[in-house]
């Protein structure tokens, strides 16, 4: 999928989160502002994908720092989930340094055993 359609996505849900009503809506609207304002790679993306679209006005290109060619190489890149993110913490935790008597054989069992972590298990096969 290319960039200019995720993130399309993504424009389509904050509109939507941007309308829910009440509480819940103040809430979402002010969580929502705080995880874009700490990404701070969304706005380049947001510009990269309009030079793709070539909505853009010649004085932002200078806001970004590739060159044409690799922001061309861009136009498929992915926009990560949180579930990737997550998952990466879960392997960050097991390499730490104070993982000294994790022996190699055990290490490789856990590594399968957080592959399949949502496979149906039967004891009884």
């Amino acid at each position: 999928m290319p960039l200019t359609e995720s993130l399309e996505i993504v424009d389509n849900a904050i509109k939507q989160l941007e309308r829910v009503p009440g509480e819940v809506g103040v809430l979402t609207k002010s969580k929502l502002k705080n995880v874009l304002e700490k990404n701070t790679g969304f706005n380049t993306v947001m510009s990269i994908r309009d030079i793709l679209l070539n909505k853009t006005l010649n004085n932002k290109y200078s806001e970004i720092e590739y060159t044409p060619k690799e922001i061309m190489c861009m136009k498929y890149a992915l926009v990560t989930s949180v579930d990737v993110e997550r998952s990466f913490s879960r392997y960050k935790a097991m390499l730490r340094p104070n993982r000294r008597h994790f022996a190699f054989e055990n290490f490789k069992l856990y590594v399968v055993s957080n592959c399949f972590p949502h496979e149906d298990y039967d004891e009884s096969e």
